[in-house]
């Protein structure tokens, strides 16, 4: 009868022990997945964030070189576009292409793909003013070289610029997300690190109940000697 009821309570214990460690397992997956979109954020924090956003300051920084330069000769008035400008221009048109043609490969949400069209449309714009402007002034018509730049084309500039402004509002946005989910992720980690720390305390104290509950049972054989 003891030991019927031994076996009972070793059922018990194994069928206890088996779902703790089945929990221990389940949350050892969960949080290598959590592991893994820690992993994966910040990836993405550096290859679609980080280094899209200083490419919209490369960006941003030749168009404003380039305008720069048109703006210095249609000020001058009498000095028509040379073609040493007109291949600087052309170069700094080459270098916003390649930067666009790299920041529509990252991982892209749906506003910055939008927005990114639009910003390829109003560039290709103002670079066709750009080139008109400079045909303007190496055909000598100054004056209306001065006021395509000073008009159509200003406003097709700052069109460009707010396109640009808007991805670097949007970078920003996702990127506080991303930050966001993986500080979630990390406290889900922690808290299923803390109870699988419970969960194994509570198999060591089974064992030990297991333990105790079976050598309770153990009688100790008592052997009386006579002295004859």
């Amino acid at each position: 009868m003891k030991w019927t009821f031994i076996i009972q309570q070793k059922m018990k214990a194994a069928l206890a022990l088996g779902s703790i460690m089945l929990l221990i397992v389940l949350s050892n997956f969960v949080s290598r997945g959590n592991l893994r979109g820690v992993g994966d954020a910040f990836v993405s924090m550096y290859q679609d964030r980080l280094i899209p956003a200083v490419d919209l300051i490369y960006l941003t920084d030749h168009l404003y070189s380039k305008r720069l330069l048109v703006e210095k000769t249609i000020l001058s008035g009498d000095s028509p576009a040379s073609a040493a400008l007109q291949s600087t221009v052309a170069a700094h048109n080459q270098s916003l292409d390649s930067l666009l043609a790299a920041f529509a490969k990252t991982k892209l949400v749906d506003q910055e793909s939008k927005t990114l069209s639009a910003l390829k449309l109003q560039l290709a714009e103002y670079n066709r003013l750009e080139t008109r402007i400079l045909a303007l002034s190496s055909g000598g018509s100054q004056e209306e070289a001065r006021a395509l730049f000073d008009g159509v084309a200003a406003g097709s500039f700052r069109e460009t610029l707010q396109s640009l402004s808007a991805l670097t509002e949007i970078q920003s946005k996702v990127g506080k997300e991303l930050i966001k989910s993986s500080n979630g992720e990390v406290a889900q980690m922690k808290s299923l690190a803390m109870a699988q720390m419970a969960l194994a305390v509570i198999v060591a104290l089974v064992i030990f109940a297991l333990i105790y509950s079976s050598s309770a049972f153990i009688q100790p054989k008592s052997n009386s000697f006579h002295l004859n």
